[in-house]
């Protein structure tokens, strides 16, 4: 962007561009012209300079593009106010050039942080930066110019002007950054429109009492420049950042008007009025340096507090709005907090958990879920995980993860109890489809084998297995079709539901092969069932449309588990034993 816009056609200057900078440049001239004429001696230094302040707090909320236009205000402001005040030309514009030179570097060691967090402190880092960049380095690189001006051009010692500049403007810089920057921001409006009455009523008599403070700068009877400190302490520690900086301001003034009056505890110093502005720079760099880092401190912990606070809300929110109850425990196992659905999944508000033992929480899933929580302390980086399954269908899940501090130190765990009953009953859907032969309604061979290989991990195994097959099916088909033989398949099926117990368990396991786990029975009452089985199947001829009836028959095999045997095994066994059937002719039981 160029510093004056152009019309090709017109030739016209765009003066949109140029109102805030003239309006910039306007105040600095004005601040300039207030410091020069109460604090100048002898057409020298100034003693306080606020106007670069107000330039810097302008040139960290303004683009980068647009700072030429904001400095070049600045310089005529500065020139205009000396030429005023001093009566000459080229000194002003010497005094100019070391204040713009000052403003450009503090604002160009400062802008990457505003424009990142869009607030001048942030931590004490970056207050470390400001007093570096405002308090020694931008003052020092001014001073040599400026000073060297007051001394060849208005007669002034050199080394006394140097330190009275740095000084100055340091302090300037130091005091009145943070004021114009809140001011320019807005964050006094907010702090306005933000606090209650009460806090309001309460920042004004903090304020009063600061004002009060200052009366010590009225009498030049008693050292009483410590009195300050305790009010502005208590601002501090109340009102944070922006409080203490008004309050500085307001001590600052203060002190600069009785010093230009002879008044106050440092007019007891004996010393030339010089001696005691530089007593007076020293004393608000003390009130400075020991206050504003404790606001900035305090001011950066508010906002995480708010933040924290703030998150938390969110999470109460979100909790109580969804399926979701968050328990944090301590490193004993008791409830610490409660958020979310607490009265839907325990019928207990938040309140009443707190101080209750995980067992006293979960009842009778106290057992499951302590040892999810034992898990989780054990595997600090995988939750653990644990179902809890209710008499009403009801069906929670519960997710423990260990919580440590940053020096490691372990603190307790947060559980994260969820209503999945939804989900749980679309899960034994799907389950229950994949492990269910579709044709005759059992189970398939996936669903057999988890059956299985939950009997033989029992503590004392005890079953029987039978193997059947239905004799000469592809002959069934080949002749009576496909349909026929699903009809003869389902036919079947029905039988062996009738001939054994409800909690035993019959399956396909594809084709015309079918199996039995006989429950908690020995070999002699398993062949009693299977005989009577083979019997049912013949004993009845299957009628087939537009031909004769067919008789059903089966060959089985049959064996009895033995304490240690695998499943491979036993599954051979029973094919032998099958295999054995279908040799003798089939329509018969072998058991091995």
């Amino acid at each position: 962007m160029v510093a004056v816009r152009t019309s090709l056609v017109t030739g016209k200057v765009n003066w949109r561009v140029w109102r805030l900078p003239l309006a910039g440049g306007v105040l600095y001239c004005l601040l300039a012209a207030l410091a020069i004429s109460l604090t100048t001696r002898s057409g020298g230094v100034a003693a306080a300079w606020p106007a670069n302040a107000a330039i810097v707090a302008i040139l960290l909320l303004s683009r980068k593009d647009e700072w030429h236009r904001y400095l070049l205000m600045a310089f005529a402001g500065n020139v205009f106010a000396n030429i005023i005040a001093r009566g000459a030309v080229f000194g002003p514009a010497l005094f100019g050039l070391a204040n713009i030179v000052e403003i450009a570097i503090v604002a160009w060691a400062l802008h990457r942080q505003v424009g990142r967090t869009g607030k001048l402190f942030v931590d004490r880092m970056s207050l470390t930066a400001f007093l570096l960049w405002a308090g020694v380095v931008a003052p020092l690189a001014s001073s040599l110019l400026g000073a060297a001006t007051a001394s060849s051009l208005f007669g002034q010692d050199l080394v006394q002007s140097q330190t009275l500049w740095y000084c100055s403007d340091a302090l300037g810089l130091i005091l009145f950054t943070p004021f114009f920057f809140s001011l320019f921001d807005g964050d006094y409006a907010r702090c306005f429109h933000g606090r209650s009455s009460a806090g309001l009523i309460e920042g004004a008599l903090l304020h009063v009492f600061v004002a009060l403070s200052t009366a010590i700068f009225l009498q030049t009877r008693l050292p009483l420049l410590f009195l300050p400190f305790i009010p502005l302490m208590l601002v501090t520690f109340r009102l944070g950042w922006l409080g203490t900086s008004t309050s500085v301001l307001i001590i600052a003034l203060a002190g600069i008007r009785a010093s230009l009056q002879g008044t106050g505890p440092i007019a007891m110093i004996d010393t030339d009025p010089q001696g005691h502005i530089l007593f007076l720079q020293f004393y608000l760099a003390c009130l400075v340096l020991v206050n504003m880092p404790v606001a900035a401190t305090l001011t950066v912990k508010r906002d995480l507090i708010a933040r924290l606070h703030e998150d938390e809300r969110m999470i109460e929110l979100l909790s109580r709005n969804s399926a979701v109850t968050l328990l944090s425990f301590d490193p004993a196992g008791r409830c610490t907090k409660a958020a979310g659905q607490t009265t839907g999944m325990f019928a207990k508000q938040p309140d009443e958990m707190r101080e209750m033992a995980l067992e006293d929480i979960f009842g009778s899933h106290g057992d499951v879920c302590l040892q999810a929580y034992i898990a989780a302390l054990d595997e600090p980086e995988t939750p653990a995980r644990c179902e809890l399954m209710f008499d009403d269908g009801r069906c929670l899940e519960a997710v423990f993860t260990a919580v440590y501090e940053a020096d490691d130190t372990f603190s307790g765990a947060l559980a994260t109890i969820t209503e999945v009953t939804q989900r749980k009953r679309e899960h034994l859907r799907l389950l229950e489809v994949a492990h269910t032969d579709s044709l005759t309604g059992v189970l398939n061979r996936a669903g057999f084998m988890d059956h299985l290989a939950d009997a033989m991990a029992q503590e004392k195994p005890r079953f029987c297995l039978a193997l059947i097959d239905l004799d000469q099916f592809k002959a069934i088909n080949d002749t009576f079709g496909h349909l026929t033989g699903d009809e003869a398949l389902i036919r079947l099926t029905r039988i062996l539901q009738r001939s054994v117990r409800s909690r035993d368990i019959i399956a396909r396991l594809g084709g015309d092969e079918f199996v039995m786990l006989i429950r908690d029975a020995r070999l002699a009452y398993a062949t009693n069932v299977c005989d009577r089985l083979v019997r049912s199947v013949s004993a009845k001829p299957m009628l087939v449309v537009n031909a004769a009836p067919i008789t059903l028959t089966i060959s089985c095999g049959l064996v009895e588990y033995e304490a240690g045997e695998s499943s491979d095994r036993l599954i051979d066994r029973v094919d032998m034993a099958l295999y054995s059937a279908k040799g003798c002719g089939r329509n018969c039981l072998r058991a091995a």
